[in-house]
């Protein structure tokens, strides 16, 4: 198999040359091989739509080049007819928030509009996977809007079309058998003790662990703003604000470089003399942004 160099603020990643996605994608992939189950394909089509229709938005605002978002919002449709579903790698046992799979799908699109915009897949220019393909996105946003997403249309276009063709084929044996004496058997009522059990069950045990939560944990909660204060601070999470201004990677470095410095976000940057220190202070405000 051939392979293609990609590199990001860890360093270097073999990536598939026929892959579309990227590095993030590749070390997920490598890092978590669980279950080898992935995402059924409404979730990966729902999370396109989102970024179809975040690119218009960003387009639309000035934040994104109207070209660039003409390409990200292709490559979303395409992600949606399926185009793509075998670059979908990462495992759903996975770390925190749904991030890698989010990050699978920018590594995609990204990929597919760079070969949409240059003639070749992958890499992080003229889009790049972050600073456009994710621009204004979360993971701990989008991941669950494209489980709702998933979920209703699943409801309205495949479940209830089903329960639909169920309800009719009774029907049609009630007026077949309309005229047949036969012993009474509610076989479908067997599954309704079950359910019962199910909900009613997961209803106390929500109940007691909301109450159990609330009067051992949060009411007994205090804080101390001065270490607070103090760990937001030295917290290399800090670097998500430089990203407006000087770009995921540049971000993603200084972060490196801090972890491994022992320093701060704010002495890396000052260091690096990237930023003047009025313009950094002013980004850094994190009382007032966070």
């Amino acid at each position: 198999m051939a392979f293609r160099i990609e590199f990001d603020s860890m360093g270097e990643v073999r990536i598939p040359e026929s892959a579309y996605y990227g590095s993030q994608t590749q070390r997920a992939r490598d890092n978590f091989p669980i279950s080898g189950r992935t995402f059924p394909p409404a979730l990966i089509g729902a999370l396109a739509q989102i970024k179809e229709h975040a690119a218009a938005v960003n387009r639309d605002l000035g934040l994104l080049d109207g070209k660039v978002a003409a390409a990200l919002i292709q490559a979303a449709k395409e992600v949606r007819e399926r185009r793509f579903d075998d670059q979908f790698v990462v495992d759903v046992f996975q770390p925190g928030s749904g991030t890698s799979t989010n990050m699978n799908m920018n590594e995609i699109l990204a990929s597919r509009a760079n070969e949409i915009l240059t003639g070749r897949k992958g890499g992080r220019s003229p889009v790049h996977p972050n600073d456009h393909a994710n621009l204004g996105q979360s993971s701990n946003d989008i991941i669950p809007s494209a489980i709702h997403i998933a979920a209703s249309l699943s409801i309205r276009n495949e479940l209830i079309p089903a329960l639909h063709i169920l309800q009719n084929a009774l029907y049609s044996k009630a007026q077949a058998f309309a005229g047949i004496s036969k012993i009474g058997r509610t076989h479908l009522q067997d599954a309704l003790p079950v359910i019962a059990d199910n909900l009613l069950g997961s209803i106390s045990l929500l109940t007691a662990a909301a109450r159990v939560f609330a009067g051992k944990c949060i009411e007994g909660i205090t804080a101390n703003a001065d270490i607070c204060e103090a760990n937001i601070e030295k917290s290399l999470a800090l670097a998500t604000l430089l990203i407006p201004h000087i770009g995921y990677d540049q971000a993603a470095s200084l972060a490196k470089q801090a972890h491994d410095s022992g320093k701060t976000i704010r002495e890396t940057v000052k260091e690096a003399g990237i930023l003047p220190d009025d313009d950094l202070n002013r980004i850094l405000k994190w009382n007032r942004t966070i």
